[in-house]
């Protein structure tokens, strides 16, 4: 039986982005350091049992990178985002971070980043814009390897 798959205006795509094996994958600075998952664990805790930063050390934390989820593009190609006009941001995403590694949405594009340092390890353009609320990890299974998840749509 062949399955056919009509795509309307404002359906939500879902693409799966598998983590490339010639990308290197900086391993966790520190056990439990991940944060694979919106609130932290599967109980929504939003709890991280690391302990370098505490009451006594947090008034001296200074800014360490900063990365732009503006589009990539001149403003005159840019698409339209959900934030409005010329890409214009509107972001609720919360960043997931898997083996050093963390990932979000932009205007345009989901990313993988650095956790320590901010610097970009790859990009996935779309055409239109992806959800501002976040990815997902899936650690794979198997032969499977692991995945970023996330959903793009007209709306």
């Amino acid at each position: 039986m062949r399955w056919k798959v009509n795509v309307f205006s404002g359906t939500i795509l879902c693409f799966l982005v598998a983590q490339s094996r010639a990308t290197p994958q900086q391993p966790a600075a520190t056990v439990g350091a991940d944060w694979p998952m919106y609130r932290h664990d599967h109980a929504g805790t939003g709890y991280s049992p690391l302990s370098q930063i505490d009451t006594r050390n947090v008034s001296n934390l200074s800014q360490a990178w900063t990365f732009s989820l503006q589009s990539d593009m001149p403003a005159a190609v840019s698409t339209r985002g959900r934030g409005g006009a010329g890409g214009a941001l509107n972001s609720e995403a919360t960043p997931i971070v898997v083996s050093g590694v963390m990932y979000v949405p932009t205007t345009n594009r989901v990313v993988a980043l650095e956790s320590e340092t901010g610097k970009e390890i790859w990009s996935y353009r779309l055409a239109g814009a992806p959800s501002r609320r976040g990815v997902a990890y899936w650690a794979g299974q198997g032969t499977d390897l692991p995945r970023i998840i996330f959903t793009a749509g007209g709306a």
